[in-house]
């Protein structure tokens, strides 16, 4: 099912913030709504654009622990580092709200990302607010990851990619 979606779209350059731990982040991705939309909730379109920090690679499948759930696996080598968890609470074509929680060996945390898409024919604005992370080394790993990611996600969906945007094998 294809919607169509007819709002103005604001240019906002890239930026993060870590202040009290929480993280947002905006990019302009010039892509139809629904192509952002399927590249954000879809388990094995997200697995193509995900890039966590120090990582060669992710997978990320669709997990049983919650309905519209999903688990990311982060490797380096063939080591894994991490596992993230997350289901969706929320999803309107402009509005996603979604639970994470990221494992590792010292422990895990919960926290809430928002999503806010803004539109216009081709043109789509992604504000990301991740909330309630627990510590600040997890609000930078989560800054750079998402900056990272976005920035593979917006080569991805416009058909062009940047140095240190390509896949890895």
């Amino acid at each position: 099912m294809v919607t169509t979606f007819e709002k103005p779209v604001q240019h906002i350059a890239p930026r993060s913030s870590r202040k009290r731990g929480d993280v947002s982040l905006s990019m302009r991705i010039q892509a139809e709504p629904y192509r952002v939309l399927y590249a954000l909730t879809i388990p094995e379109y997200m697995e193509a654009w995900l890039k966590a920090p120090e990582a060669d690679h992710c997978t990320c499948l669709s997990s049983d622990q919650f309905s519209n759930g999903f688990c990311v696996e982060v490797f380096s080598g063939e080591i894994s580092q991490c596992h993230i968890y997350g289901h969706w609470l929320a999803s309107t074509p402009e509005h996603l709200i979604l639970s994470l929680k990221k494992s590792v060996c010292e422990g895990s945390g919960h926290s809430i990302v928002d999503f806010r898409l803004k539109y216009n024919q081709k043109l789509c604005t992604v504000s990301v607010a991740h909330r309630g992370i627990g510590n600040v080394n997890d609000a930078i790993w989560f800054s750079e990851m998402w900056e990272h990611s976005l920035t593979k996600m917006r080569s991805l969906l416009e058909g062009v990619i940047r140095p240190g945007d390509e896949c890895s094998s």
